[in-house]
């Protein structure tokens, strides 16, 4: 992953009433958190959601843990998910970003 920011996108049911967005290193320390209102426009049944989480400079290197969890109308979790992601150096582009 080469940005300065992680974006995280996605849908969830309508019986669900807030997204937790969590980054953390692979020790377990919390970089960032995002709670989301998942009572927006519905399609097709779903919510879509977004968060972007910058990402600090110089940024971190190497691993890290992003999980996000669904959580009910009643304020309890009903489904989480855990992903590891590598995260590089970015590249100078001398200039060229963009083109």
């Amino acid at each position: 992953m080469a940005t300065t920011e992680v974006i995280v996108q996605g849908r969830v049911s309508a019986s669900v009433d807030e997204v937790w967005v969590a980054l953390e290193s692979t020790s377990g320390k919390p970089l960032a958190m995002r709670t989301l209102d998942a009572t927006g426009r519905m399609q097709d049944g779903t919510v879509a959601f977004e968060s972007r989480i910058p990402l600090s400079m110089p940024r971190p290197a190497g691993s890290l843990i992003l999980m996000v969890v669904a959580v009910g109308t009643d304020g309890v979790p009903i489904e989480a998910i855990r992903r590891r992601f590598q995260l590089g150096a970015i590249a100078d582009l001398g200039g060229r970003a963009g083109r």
